[in-house]
């Protein structure tokens, strides 16, 4: 967070806004206890889907998921006498139990059915790049699910990440990476000291706007001028590793921090897994604000992402356009679409329209009736009717209508949407690059520089010449790529 928002001082502008605004939410509410507006006694399921990016994305099993799914959803529940007897005494009256509650996804963005595991095979270290697996594995709707990668960090030493509401960079999402060695419990590949769960639990507290015991960074508080936050988590001087072993009072260089030592066993805190326990009073009333009033943490709290999919006897969908392919250009305007149809009920499809709009409106020869024999959950490749393409770009929309003749079952799985598009063909075939935005649409740069000759590039540096402002390039299409 800090890295982007040293790229877009903007951005930390609008995060610091709404860190004010939740703030002052939360003050509210302590100050007023009896004020609910921003806290509800009501549980709220969060839906999760996992992505699995590794080599072998099988090695994560689907235990190992469901012990990840239940170890959140007892430490948010603070349901245990157990372990919160095993908190230190005078922290007890601080455990805390949010409202919040995980499930794994039993429904698609698109409305299918799913286990909520994604799994993709995958050869990236995460530890030594900068991109967000998000760019690799896109998120599924941020507003509607809790999107945790589960990648490989390598030698990197970094156990997982998270982002803060309001604070995600340009190219990742809201959501929680982990390394797949301190995901889950059980597994004998696990770090042993972070095979509890618990980096999880940590970083989920990130993206509920939970800090760090020692303030809103991760390079301690060596002045002790700042805090978390919460008045029920004691000032602390900086991060503390491992298990205390020589007694429950555990200090450190923060006058403030009080006879009872700091909060060691807190998961904000850097303790090995065995020995985190609990959130405070405190950090759950923060929790459950984000939740409710930030603006990309409160569509959680609305999703049927839980909800499992009840099939109905009559429900097709398009399942995907074959031909065209997204984001492809045309020089001729005909096109033969292909899709691929699915039955997605429980009766066999004998018949459904297939319709088809370019940009909004419907095309001549549509809805086409597709007539056969398609029995429950599979699939069939569809050739239509040959359309027309409009000069620039053209959205594609496929969907289906009146499976066996009724109405369907499900009309959110029913549609499937390409853009394609058309350059205007008139030649010479003239662009300026004077127009906001770079590339213009319908061109793209592939590989800028890398081809020239070195002398050549070396006179372009010398020269300092800037080519956007001072090259017109003449080009007949499609041919629309620069080096």
């Amino acid at each position: 967070m800090q890295e982007f928002f040293q790229r877009d001082p903007q951005a930390r502008i609008r995060y610091e806004t709404l860190r004010r605004t939740l703030d002052a939410k939360v003050q509210d509410y302590l100050n007023n206890p009896a004020n609910r507006q921003y806290r509800t006694n009501a549980i709220t399921n969060i839906p999760v889907v996992v992505h699995i990016l590794l080599p072998n994305p099988n090695t994560v099993t689907n235990a190992t998921v469901q012990s990840q799914i239940d170890t959140l959803n007892w430490y948010y529940g603070g349901q245990s006498a157990t372990d919160s007897l095993r908190v230190y005494t005078p922290f007890r009256t601080a455990y805390g139990r949010s409202s919040i509650r995980f499930c794994m996804a039993q429904r698609t963005p698109t409305g299918l059915a799913t286990n909520g595991i994604d799994r993709v095979v995958s050869n990236t270290d995460y530890g030594t790049t900068n991109a967000h697996p998000n760019s690799e594995v896109p998120a599924w709707d941020v507003n509607k699910y809790l999107n945790i990668w589960v990648v490989n960090f390598g030698t990197s030493g970094i156990l997982g990440f998270s982002y803060k509401p309001g604070g995600v960079p340009t190219g990742a999402a809201p959501g929680f990476v982990n390394d797949f060695r301190a995901f889950g419990s059980g597994a004998a590949y696990l770090f042993p000291i972070y095979n509890g769960g618990k980096t999880a639990v940590h970083e989920i507290g990130h993206f509920f706007n939970l800090d760090h015991p020692w303030g809103p960074n991760n390079s301690g508080n060596p002045t002790c001028t700042l805090d978390d936050g919460c008045t029920d988590t004691p000032i602390t001087g900086g991060q503390y590793f491992g298990c205390a072993t020589t007694g429950p009072v555990t200090t450190n260089a923060c006058p403030a921090t009080g006879a009872n030592g700091i909060m060691w066993q807190n998961h904000m805190d850097y303790t090995d897994d065995a020995c985190m326990l609990l959130f405070t009073v405190q950090q759950c009333l923060r929790m459950d604000v984000a939740l409710t009033t930030a603006p990309d943490r409160i569509g959680l709290t609305t999703s049927n992402g839980c909800q499992a999919i009840v099939a109905s006897p009559n429900d097709a969908g398009i399942s995907a356009i074959l031909t065209p392919v997204n984001g492809s250009l045309f020089c001729a305007p005909a096109v033969t679409p292909q899709v691929t149809l699915r039955n997605y009920g429980t009766l066999n499809l004998t018949s459904v329209n297939i319709n088809l709009t370019i940009n909004g409106v419907a095309q001549p020869g549509y809805p086409f009736a597709w007539t056969g024999n398609l029995s429950p959950s599979s699939n069939v490749n569809v050739i239509l009717p040959a359309i027309n393409l409009v000069s620039g770009n053209n959205t594609i929309v496929v969907s289906t209508s009146l499976p066996n003749g009724v109405a369907d079952g499900a009309s959110g799985n029913d549609a499937t949407t390409v853009t394609v598009s058309m350059p205007n063909n008139t030649i010479p075939f003239v662009e300026g690059f004077e127009a906001a935005g770079f590339p213009p649409p319908g061109w793209s740069v592939t590989n800028p520089m890398a081809a020239l000759p070195g002398f050549v590039l070396q006179e372009l540096q010398q020269q300092e010449l800037s080519w956007r402002e001072s090259i017109t390039i003449t080009m007949v299409p499609p041919t629309r790529s620069m080096n």
